[in-house]
């Protein structure tokens, strides 16, 4: 069977040298745009970054102008050095080790060099051929020339297990900036990783300028023994340490601390720091401790002391994001007591000029004073999550504490209180701020006002989250006039609403109100958009 014949606008596209399809092929940067969605990120899942890679070696197989751009992408992104060994003749395999047996000529080593220098990152998937290579072979590698791969940017490991220090080493050697080591091994082959990240901060700690390049850092299950006064990393913006191996002591802080480029700081699920460490606080603070830092997150702590301790040590002053989340109290130690709930509005009082993004989960309990001590210094909050414990309070008074944010933008409330807060705080909020754009709270549907006249508002809210409320004040006792009433309010409040999600089990007669309610706030906007059209007409 014939093909059929080309369209008027193929012929064109194809035989004119201006065509936009022959300008677009010229131009590398959209080639490259284009070639990097069909390989996918690095960031993607595995199975869909093999498929990615099957198809950019088909574009490179079949496509001449997408070639020389699709190799480049394949080669980005690899698991090990295998790849580029076996470009080399004199690299062969005996009783299942791989050797380089052979004098290598130097048009093989130039065929080498071009395409390790495509390489930018190495993230382990634990090939197991990889396994089967002499450590002498990354020896005569790093003999030869170091670094041998020149543009390698990232490595991420998530086990050592199997891998060689030469190996290791040899990565380390390259002009990295982004490093993630992880031990997900779950206690089998810990003394590997722990080895691998000994290896690399030794390399780290040998060259006063090769270590400097490193801007982003994350450790998993590390000894905080890697780290030491001897790496000094110049230029590190991010720092990420979880579930590491040991406690966190004055030393590690020190060092921490002293890093003048340090912006971002996550600590995940660490050991409590130990009593006597505390004492060297004053220490700390005289030699300006995170004196950069913008950004702070501290998750997984068993309670809030040794999180109070380390926000103590911050000497900061343009902090902007602070994340702090504490878990239930553990057997050896109750929840927060008072004075340790006083304590952190007086803490957080240093960054009232800073602070835009505020997130909080405790389980605490808050009183009135404590939620004004609280707000009543951030006044440039844009992003507020709170998630505590809280007494009941009333909608007035709890708001005369949020009063003072009329910038936010952003506000998640997951609080235990009486249902009638939650819809009259929602009416303070659409009155008395106008920027917020997303709003997440407890909401009821019954037990509402009868719906009034109001006339509708100017505000902009687009996104409502509604969390479900206290079982205790909220009975469920749910009708199609409580859905009614409910969107009658949103709708009087928010006339710009795009979204209304609830977080109900679903098939439950909360969840289907909250159905009817959304289909109701976009009817009656409907019916406006109608009438103003008809207006117009």
């Amino acid at each position: 069977m014939s093909a059929s014949p080309p369209t008027t606008d193929s012929v064109v596209l194809s035989s004119s040298p201006g065509g936009a399809r022959e300008d677009c092929l010229q131009n590398s940067d959209l080639v490259a745009e284009i070639v990097q969605h069909i390989g996918g990120g690095s960031s993607a899942e595995i199975n869909e970054l093999r498929r990615g890679r099957y198809s950019l070696l088909q574009v490179a197989l079949t496509c001449r102008a997408l070639s020389p751009s699709a190799i480049k992408f394949l080669w980005r992104s690899l698991d090990n050095l295998l790849p580029l060994l076996q470009l080399l003749p004199s690299f062969t395999r005996r009783n299942g080790i791989y050797y380089l047996l052979g004098a290598i000529t130097p048009d093989e080593w130039d065929k080498f060099d071009r395409y390790a220098a495509y390489v930018q990152e190495i993230h382990d998937e634990s090939f197991p051929h990889a396994r089967n290579i002499e450590p002498s072979v990354y020896l005569q590698l790093a003999m030869r020339k170091a670094p041998i791969i020149p543009n390698l940017r990232r490595m991420k490991f998530m086990s050592a297990s199997g891998r060689s220090p030469s190996e290791i080493l040899l990565y380390a050697l390259s002009p990295l900036r982004e490093v993630e080591i992880k031990d997900n091994s779950n206690g089998r082959g810990g003394s590997d990783t722990a080895t691998m990240g000994e290896v690399i901060f030794s390399a780290l700690g040998g060259s006063a300028t090769r270590n400097s390049w490193i801007t982003t850092l994350v450790l998993t299950g590390q000894p905080y023994t890697i780290l030491s006064d001897n790496i000094t990393l110049d230029w590190l913006e991010s720092l990420t340490l979880e579930d590491m191996k040991g406690t966190m002591d004055a030393s590690v802080i020190r060092w921490i601390g002293s890093i003048p480029t340090l912006h971002s700081l996550t600590l995940m699920r660490i050991r409590v720091i130990r009593e006597q460490d505390v004492q060297d606080r004053s220490l700390l603070l005289k030699r300006g401790s995170f004196k950069g830092l913008l950004h702070l997150r501290m998750e997984g702590f068993p309670d809030s002391h040794p999180g109070l301790v380390f926000l103590r040590l911050i000497s900061s002053t343009i902090l902007q994001t602070l994340t702090l989340q504490i878990e239930s109290g553990q057997r050896s130690r109750p929840n927060p007591t008072a004075a340790e709930i006083k304590d952190f509005p007086r803490i957080i009082a240093q960054w009232s000029q800073s602070l835009c993004d505020l997130e909080l989960s405790a389980p605490v309990f808050c009183d009135q004073e404590d939620f004004h001590s609280l707000f009543g210094h951030l006044r440039h909050l844009r992003r507020l999550h709170l998630r505590v414990t809280a007494q009941t309070l009333e909608a007035g008074e709890f708001f005369s504490s949020l009063g003072v944010l009329s910038d936010i933008e952003t506000l998640s409330l997951n609080l235990t209180f009486a249902d009638r807060l939650g819809m009259d705080l929602v009416v303070r909020l659409a009155q008395h701020c106008p920027k917020l754009q997303f709003l997440q709270i407890p909401l009821p549907s019954t037990q509402l006002t009868l719906f009034s006249t109001t006339p509708v508002s100017g505000h902009n809210l687009k996104t409502l989250v509604v969390l479900p409320p206290n079982p205790q004040f909220n009975k469920l006792n749910n009708s199609l006039v409580d859905a009614v009433n409910v969107a009658r309010h949103l709708d009087r409040l928010f006339p710009r609403l795009t979204t209304v999600r609830y977080y109900i089990a679903d098939g439950s007669q909360g969840s289907q109100i909250w159905k009817n309610v959304q289909e109701l706030i976009f009817a009656f906007q409907d019916v406006r958009r109608c009438a103003k059209i008809q207006q117009i007409g």
